[in-house]
């Protein structure tokens, strides 16, 4: 592949990143508002149920984000491997690590999980 075609991949899957991050974050903020509005009237059934649903909702764009990163960084070893003359130009400090990355953004992703679960269940736990 051509230089020019390396940086547009990877230029789309930074905004495959972005959009991913944004739907994660809509998800989680959807679920929050919902659970402060109707957590007190929700059988212990529906609460689970919304939970569940809500989890497997919120860890697919998690799972997009985390998988393009991936792809990221394997197309930037791919174009450092196969132009390296042009790649210097995009590097000032290093190339940094994967984990880099990955690791905080599922910290971040999982405790806000977490948290939002942990907030529903104390609505729920008010009208008990």
């Amino acid at each position: 592949m051509s230089p020019a075609e390396y940086l547009e991949l990877i230029i789309m899957s930074r905004d495959s990143i972005a959009a991913g991050a944004m739907n994660a974050i809509a998800i989680f903020t959807a679920y929050v508002v919902a659970m402060y509005i109707a957590a007190k009237q929700l059988s212990v059934l529906q609460h689970l149920i919304l939970s569940i649903a809500y989890t497997i909702f919120y860890f697919a764009p998690v799972r997009t984000v985390v998988v393009t990163i991936s792809q990221v960084f394997a197309l930037g070893a791919g174009f450092f491997e196969d132009h390296p003359d042009e790649a210097i130009r995009f590097v000032e400090t290093g190339t940094p690590s994967e984990g880099t990355f990955i690791f905080p953004l599922l910290f971040m992703f999982i405790a806000a999980w977490l948290g939002s679960l942990v907030f529903a269940y104390t609505l729920r736990k008010e009208k008990v």
